[in-house]
């Protein structure tokens, strides 16, 4: 299943962990690069130098190539960002989980 946000995520983990039947679970970020990368940026036709260009993991689940170019300081980005784009949220709660200790009961 996919879940759109990290608040959908987690309300499926929470019916996951109330199941009984469900004994384990895995969960991962799908990312793919969506843009074109340019070697020489289309204002200016300077070569782009290292640094310049990079990805962008984005909201909507696609990666964004971000180009940045030092002498025109033109800021090219590919795909255009669109209405679900945005920065992805932290999820404190699950960090926390993720490293929370684990408390080992003594049989008696």
């Amino acid at each position: 299943m996919d879940a759109r946000d990290v608040a959908e995520l987690r309300a499926v983990l929470d019916r996951a962990r109330a199941d009984p039947d469900v004994v384990a679970w895995q969960y991962w970020r799908l990312t793919e690069l969506a843009g074109r990368v340019r070697s020489v940026c289309p204002d200016c036709g300077t070569r782009y130098q290292q640094g310049e260009v990079g990805g962008r993991v984005c909201r909507c689940g696609l990666v964004h190539v971000r180009h940045e170019c030092s002498r025109c300081h033109t800021d090219l980005v590919d795909p255009p960002y669109g209405d679900g784009c945005g920065s992805i949220p932290f999820d404190l709660d699950g960090v926390n989980q993720r490293y929370e200790r684990r408390r080992w009961r003594r049989r008696t």
